[in-house]
């Protein structure tokens, strides 16, 4: 029995060995797991507080993009391109980002497959022109009420030579006035919030097609607009 505890004892300490490597690996490879996700969640926050940033910023009233808070004027939106990304917003050099609307890719610096996105509902105005031939027949100072929604009309007044358009009125308002004749394409500003009356005072007959209004009301649509960065 003597005889085998040098044995044992060499036995111990190669198992002590063996073990303490054991140890050393497993947590080794735990501390480096825990970096890991400590790793990523970081990126992740830095993803999701960059995407929100610059979401807030392109529906903010002063960007290029927007009509308003939180609306986006359609035109702008179809003007902007990848480049415009770090042209206008700077501190994303380091970053690959992506903008969509529904399903549209509007811009992107890069592959965002992997990155974070930041969500936001948002209002998409789009400005169309339309144009109405009101019925003026007859002698008098007609009136036509117009659409709201708009922020500016134009006239066309083609007068026949017996009759003279001296002054356009909005509501009580003059716009226009000119004793010798008013003729061809006038731009009057108006009121979108509010409807307004278009007053003609005429010398003679208007029949329908002497004047032309031409108007630019707003239509709105609801749209997501999506924002991915991957850092």
């Amino acid at each position: 029995m003597q005889g085998d505890s040098p044995a044992r004892g060499q036995a111990n300490l190669v198992a002590l060995a063996v073990a303490v490597v054991v140890l050393t690996a497993a947590l080794g490879v735990g501390l480096a797991i825990a970096d890991g996700a400590f790793g990523d969640a970081e990126r992740d926050a830095t993803e999701r507080a960059t995407a929100a940033s610059l979401a807030e910023t392109l529906v903010h009233p002063d960007s290029s993009l927007s009509a308003r808070h939180n609306v986006l004027n359609a035109s702008a939106v179809a003007q902007f391109e990848s480049q415009d990304i770090d042209t206008r917003h700077t501190g994303l050099e380091a970053h690959d980002v992506t903008v969509r609307l529904d399903d549209e890719t509007l811009a992107t610096t890069g592959d965002t497959t992997a990155g974070t996105t930041i969500r936001r509902v948002v209002l998409v105005e789009e400005r169309q022109s339309a144009t109405r031939m009101p019925g003026l027949s007859g002698a008098g100072d007609p009136a036509v009420t117009l659409p709201r929604r708009t922020d500016r009309v134009v006239l066309t007044l083609d007068p026949n030579d017996d009759t003279t358009v001296s002054t356009v009125r909005i509501d009580e308002r003059v716009e226009l006035h000119n004793e010798s004749g008013l003729a061809g394409e006038h731009e009057v500003t108006v009121s979108p919030l509010e409807t307004a009356t278009l007053g003609i005072e005429a010398n003679g007959e208007l029949s329908e097609g002497d004047v032309r209004i031409e108007y630019f009301p707003v239509r709105t649509r609801s749209a997501v607009l999506e924002v991915t960065v991957d850092a």
